[in-house]
This record gives structure tokens, sequence and C-alpha cells, in this order.
């Protein structure tokens, strides 16, 4: 299992940059496993990590693309964030304090066509202990000290 989490930062909107492409996730690497630090851009064969060098990217979209067996692309989920463009440190600190209302496009194999649409309210975790320090340049071997999520759902 392979997750990539890209966001869609103020560039792309315009029709600039490609996505920047902030989190490799694994099966054993979702969140407390999950190492973090500023990093060289990720790629889709890189070792699982949250790049926290594109802490500042402003965005108000994600793609999220689910690889079952960790090389072809099974689910992809858009994520709209209903509050507007936020810095990716930002968004996940509302995340753990607040949540995120989020409109969730889940285009699967079933539905690639047409996505099921999904809205509701994006909480990390509230035991995830993220500071803003984590994203100022910090680095370790757990993102999260207390699971965290990175999906859609109803709540």
């Amino acid at each position: 299992l392979a997750l990539l989490c890209a966001a869609h930062t103020a560039a792309a909107s315009a029709g600039g940059a490609e996505l920047a492409l902030f989190a490799v996730l694994g099966a054993r690497e979702c969140a407390e496993r999950l190492p973090f630090g500023p990093s060289p851009p990720l790629d889709p064969s890189s070792d699982p990590r949250f790049d926290t060098s594109l802490s500042h990217a402003l965005h108000d979209t994600w793609r999220q693309e689910i690889l079952p067996n960790g090389t072809s692309v099974g689910v992809v989920v858009v994520w709209h964030f209903l509050s507007g463009p936020r810095r990716l440190a930002e968004r996940f600190l509302f995340a753990v304090g607040r949540g995120e209302d989020v409109l969730w496009e889940v285009y699967s194999p079933a539905h690639a066509q047409v996505p099921v649409n999904i809205t509701g309210t994006w909480r990390f975790s509230s035991a995830a202990g993220l500071t803003s320090a984590m994203f100022e340049g910090g680095s370790g071997a757990r993102f999260s000290d207390d699971d965290g999520t990175f999906g859609a759902g109803h709540p």
C-alpha cells in the first residue's frame, strides 16, 4: 500500500507549477511511524516521508492517490478545503485543533468518471502532538504522537 499526498499550490491553480508532493505514506508509515522533516523533492517512488520544506505552500486543494499494490493507482481522492487557502502547516494544526471542513471527490475503479462526493470535517488526531516548530525545520521519526488520518469519511 502506498499513499501519495500533493497540494495544489496557488501557482498550480493559476496554471503554473505542478502539484507539490508533500507526503508519501506506506502501509506502516501513516502517521506515528512517518518520518518528517525538510527533504529533497519527493516523488512517487520515494521512501515514506512528510516533507516539511513545503510547510508554507498555500493551497486549497489536495490530491491523494492510493496505490493498493504499491505501484498502480486504485483510488484518487481530491480534497477541496471549504475554509479556502491555507499554508500546509496551518492546515494540519487546524485539523488537530478544530477540524477542517472538506468536500472530498472520490474516484475509484467503480466510479472512474463520476466521483462519489462526501462532505465532512477532517480531524487529523487530537493527540497528534503537532507543533508549529515541527513545520519550521524540525525533523524526526514520528510525524504524529498518536495516530492521524489521511482520508475521506462521513462524520
